[in-house]
């Protein structure tokens, strides 16, 4: 079952609204609003699923929680967007070099960098351009 516009926009609301110093609380907000999410979850309009997602990844990386971090990530490949963009996939490289899985870091850098080439990394620091640029084949 798809959302409606209306449940797009109340799921945005409760979003923007919500607003905790507690990490830890905005992690357990987060994954509420996705648990209610219906099947398909990758599949909603507005990209809400890949907003929620975003938010998740972002705070458990800012935490230091690479792992869960990379759960998250993972599962933002599933979204629609991922199909053609770079985002997702220079996320999933992103936390892979922060875990030290450097192998699988360049291999998520290489989709990245293919389908986004250098702007993929624009926005984030330096070394993971640094790594993918130095290693690449």
């Amino acid at each position: 079952m798809l959302l409606t516009h209306e449940q797009i926009q109340n799921i945005t609301q409760q979003m923007e609204e919500f607003d905790s110093p507690d990490d830890n609380e905005n992690i357990l907000f987060l994954k509420n609003l996705w648990d209610s999410l219906p099947d398909p979850k990758h599949q909603q309009p507005e990209q809400i699923s890949n907003w929620i997602i975003d938010c998740i990844f972002e705070t458990y990386f800012k935490m230091g929680c690479y792992i869960e971090a990379k759960e998250w990530a993972l599962k933002g490949l599933k979204n629609d967007t991922a199909q053609e963009g770079s985002y997702e996939y220079f996320q999933v490289g992103r936390v892979c070099y922060e875990l030290e899985e450097y192998d699988e870091a360049m291999k998520y850098f290489s989709v990245a960098y293919e389908r986004g080439k250098k702007r993929a990394f624009k926005e984030f620091d330096k070394k993971y351009w640094e790594f993918y640029s130095k290693n690449k084949k």
